[in-house]
């Protein structure tokens, strides 16, 4: 197999030597399963373009001909070999990564905790002057909460994710074997599985059900049962080590005052925009199933339990209120009793009630007959815990609280009986038709759309008193339109789940592409619908109503439109009722799209800073939930490095942010990574609410409204071009993209098939597969070196925002990063299959624009080339280029024998099979897609 030339550095001694191990065993299940020639044409392919890379026109003349020359089998074998070679690279690195995280917490305790953990965040705070009081309320402060989406980006199957994950635990084994018979075996199942990897489909053959999906992102709380409260434990123990285990416990135990700062939340089954397959029924569905796993991973926790709370009363007397509470547990559900008397074995006993109450609460359905013996929420079930705790604490067992019972209670803190809130989300437009219909069957009369005070105005006003009645008459007669009776039906069922299950399984109300307070008020007006229809007075509960705020025009309109909803009374009303403050989602994929990235960032920042600082004039607590891809163009990146380019104000101690695609596989697989990213996102957010804004100088605000304004222009001139759609449609995988069963939603919006209704998801893969991600450096060379010629010492001012402003280092190292993994060689590849015309123009614009934004980014950081300052990511990148560079080529040729092929033709599903294959390998191979 072909391999990356190796480093000589010893710190990556273990990683080449797992790569070498790898790619040797692959090298020989190819031989055995794949036909015979492919392992020699993958490493002549890989030698052709690194001495291509070196320099040699000839070479890459050579391997182009080679390819052109290879049937569609032959290129698809290549390509598989390539994607299966990067998956044990990614393997590898990940591997590396935990050690280093293990050797940190090991090393790095005393008397430096190790960078960007939790442990660090208290150093710094008690650096930084914070008495140990504050430093505790800040923590319980924290709210961080990952949201778990089912975007069309992930396009590994969980199968192949599964095998490598059983690959990642064979070498982790032989790297502790010293007996060789052990080893050997051991190796035997690394060629077992990779047989199995090798003949295993890389893709699926249709798209995934929505309940398909979700099922896959459970398989991440597998890793976050474990990351959760080792994360929780990280930081008692720093916080001990940062103020004393004396401090700790003369303010009443560290333990007991640190909350879980982590809750999850998902969209998956839950996000109906653009997607048909989620009904109400799917949602029911969903919620069902969020309730099931968790109930059952804490029914496993008291079965465990159960065989280790065996203290006896006899040897032991118990805490007098624990046995109080005991006994009236056992009154009041006498189901629960055990065989032997409850005084024998009390502790024993008490868990026994919990997972009586747990199996009781499984047969709790919305809408259903009570179950007395269920949970009615999850504060509830942690009381019981909590009680059974403190009884042992009390009676001195201290190690069996601290290893048993609190990491228990932080994952009842963190997931609850749902595992993640479930959010709502709809189109704007669809919202304000189910609103018509409802408010038509109702017998009212609604202003018009195009009013948008007067239907604000209206969905405002209180429901008359029969209005309940005549909605659930219209919907039980039928007399709804489809649309407006699928979302009623919705909302019912939500109203309905907030009574059974408790309104912590249930998230944000999210209107998309929210232009107008009428828009982000339907969600508010059909909860109220709802729970009429339902029979009840008031809803269950005042859920967050959450505009999404998506293009550069609608961030910069978000404070006035927020402004005009704060100051009226009975919105106040139900923001008082909810509890949970103003929630307002911010789109960073379609901001992008629309506008490129810097005026993107920009726009983002200032929308943020002008939001924070009208909640905060208005005594309003804002929660700012972060719409992000995995991808740099789609507000990816270092996630701790992003929390820290946030303005502080619009941060206040809360996080919500989107984890999509494979990052969720990159972050969630491992419970070691797991933490790691958990910790620094974690003390990313402590930091930034702890600092605070600073005041940012009036001359680099000038400069950046100025680039950013440049940029957009420049961006928009691209997008405008009379020959984009041409080179968009035939220089990139995009109809490739669309043709993947790699997502229960549909590419496209419904409607005219332009770039509009695209979705920014597929829009950004399809820019990442052909190595030019436009919406993660476009236009941002023109817009700074413009600005910065028109400013007085614009590159100086550049230089010091680049030091002194997080976020715009931050936005730097981004664009550096992406160009890095772009390739101005690959434009001209692709743009070869452009036919004739406006659309060939394009190509020299796209190089342009590269060349121009890579030289004001390295003026700006001061280094000569790219990733000078990050050796260990600038040689990852190098040694991955040459074979990424191959793929781009097959995917080429294949893309160019798709277009001369008719509908029907014997060869479409070949060439159609290699391409997927390309697409997989690639994203593979850049460690990322959408």
């Amino acid at each position: 197999m072909a391999q990356p030339p190796t480093t000589s550095s010893p710190a990556r001694s273990r990683l080449e030597r797992d790569r070498r191990l790898l790619t040797r065993l692959l090298g020989g299940v190819i031989d055995r399963f794949a036909e015979p020639g492919l392992r020699g044409r993958w490493a002549e392919a890989g030698r052709l373009a690194r001495e291509r890379r070196a320099g040699s026109e000839a070479a890459g003349d050579a391997l182009r001909e080679r390819l052109a020359n290879m049937s569609e089998a032959e290129l698809e074998a290549l390509a598989r070999a390539a994607a299966v070679t990067f998956d044990l690279f990614n393997l590898s690195e990940e591997r590396q990564r935990v050690r280093v995280l293990r050797t940190s917490r090991r090393r790095g305790r005393r008397p430096t905790p190790y960078a960007d953990s939790v442990a660090a965040a208290f150093a710094g705070l008690a650096a930084a002057g914070f008495s140990a009081r504050r430093a505790v309320a800040a923590w319980n402060g924290l709210e961080i909460e990952p949201v778990f989406t089912a975007h069309p980006t992930e396009s590994k199957r969980r199968a192949v994710r599964q095998g490598l994950r059983r690959l990642r635990e064979h070498l982790e084994e032989i790297e502790s074997e010293s007996d060789p018979a052990d080893r050997r075996e051991r190796l035997d199942r690394i060629r077992g599985d990779l047989g199995c990897l090798w003949q295993t489909d890389s893709f699926r053959n249709r798209k995934p059900t929505v309940m398909e999906e979700l099922g896959r992102s459970l398989s991440a709380f597998d890793a976050l049962w474990e990351a959760v409260p080792g994360l929780c434990a990280e930081a008692r123990r720093g916080f001990a080590e940062a103020y004393g285990d004396s401090v700790a416990k003369r303010s009443g135990e560290a333990d007991a005052r640190l909350s879980c700062p982590l809750r999850f939340g998902s969209w998956i089954g839950g996000d109906r925009d653009g997607n048909p397959f989620v009904t109400a029924s799917v949602t029911a569905e969903a919620l069902s199933t969020l309730r099931a796993a968790a109930i059952h991973r804490h029914t496993a926790t008291c079965n465990r339990l159960d065989s280790v709370l065996t203290i006896s009363a006899d040897r032991e007397a118990v805490p007098a209120a624990f046995g109080a509470a005991l006994a009236d547990s056992l009154a009041r559900f006498p189901d629960a009793a055990p065989r032997r008397p409850p005084e024998v074995e009390p502790y024993r006993c008490a868990i026994r009630v919990v997972r009586s109450r747990l199996e009781a609460s499984l047969r709790v359905t919305p809408g259903g007959e009570p179950v007395p013996a269920a949970y009615p929420d999850a504060a509830a079930f942690r009381a019981d815990v909590a009680g059974i705790a403190s009884a042992l604490r009390q009676s001195g067992h201290d190690e069996l609280v601290d290893t048993e019972l609190l990491p228990w209670l932080d994952r009842i803190d963190a997931f609850g009986l749902h595992s993640a809130r479930l959010d709502f989300r709809e189109h704007a437009d669809r919202m304000h038709a189910a609103v018509e219909g409802v408010a038509e069957a109702a017998g009212l009369s609604i202003p018009p759309r195009r009013d948008a005070r007067a239907r604000a105005d209206f969905l405002l006003t209180d429901l008359p008193g029969d209005a309940g009645s005549r909605v659930a008459e219209a919907a039980a007669a039928g007399s709804l339109g489809d649309a407006a009776a699928e979302t009623l039906e919705t909302f019912r069922l939500l109203e309905r789940v907030a009574r059974a299950y408790g309104p912590e399984a249930l998230g944000a109300r999210i209107v998309s592409m929210t232009q107008t307070a009428a828009d982000a008020l339907t969600g508010l007006w059909l909860t109220r619908v709802a729970a009429a229809a339902e029979g009840h007075a008031a809803p269950a509960f005042s859920p967050p109503i959450a505009p999404l705020l998506e293009t550069i025009d609608d961030l910069a309109a978000g404070p006035d439109l927020m402004a005009g909803l704060f100051d009226d009374d009975r919105y106040r009303a139900h923001l008082e009722a909810s509890g949970t403050g103003q929630h307002v989602m911010i789109g960073y994929s379609d901001s992008a799209k629309d506008g490129g990235y810097l005026s993107s960032n920009r726009g983002l920042y200032a929308a943020q800073q002008a939001l924070a600082d009208l909640a905060a004039g208005r005594g309003v607590s804002l929660l700012v939930f972060h719409g992000r891809g995995g991808s740099l163009g789609r507000g990816g990146g270092p996630a701790a490095r992003a929390i820290r380019a946030l303005p502080a104000g619009a941060v206040a101690g809360t996080l919500r942010t989107t984890e999509q695609g494979e990052i969720l596989s990159e972050r969630y697989d491992d419970p070691d990574i797991a933490q790691r990213h958990l910790e620094q996102v974690t003390n990313a957010t402590l930091q930034v609410t702890a600092a605070g804004d600073a005041d940012l100088p009036a001359a680099w605000i000038s400069l950046i409204d100025a680039a950013s304004a440049r940029s957009r222009a420049a961006y928009r001139a691209l997008v405008e071009h009379p020959g984009f759609l041409a080179y968009f449609g035939n220089a990139t995988p995009i109809e490739a993209i669309e043709r993947l069963p790699i997502g229960s939603r549909p590419a496209r919006r419904a409607g005219e098939r332009k770039l509009e209704n695209l979705r920014a998801i597929p829009y950004t893969f399809a820019w990442t597969q052909a190595r030019c991600p436009v919406t993660a450096f476009f236009g941002l060379g023109v817009g700074l070196s413009e600005a910065a010629a028109e400013a007085p010492g614009g590159t100086d001012l550049l230089r010091d925002m680049y030091r002194g402003w997080p976020w715009f280092h931050t936005l730097i190292h981004n664009v550096e990063l992406a160009l890095v993994k772009a390739n101005p060689d690959a434009i001209a590849w692709y743009a070869a299959l452009v036919p004739e015309g406006a659309g060939r123009e394009v190509a020299g614009v796209l190089r342009a624009d590269m060349a121009r934004t890579r030289e004001a980014v390295l003026a700006v950081i001061g280094h000569e080339d790219l990733l000078d300052g990050a050796a260990w990511l600038k040689a990852s990148v190098e040694e991955r280029n040459p074979y990424v560079d191959v793929l781009n080529l097959v995917q080429v040729e294949l893309l160019g024998r798709r277009a001369k092929l008719a509908e029907g033709d014997a060869k479409l599903a070949a060439t159609d099979h290699a391409l997927r294959q390309t697409v997989q390998g690639l994203a593979a191979g850049l460690r990322g897609t959408g």
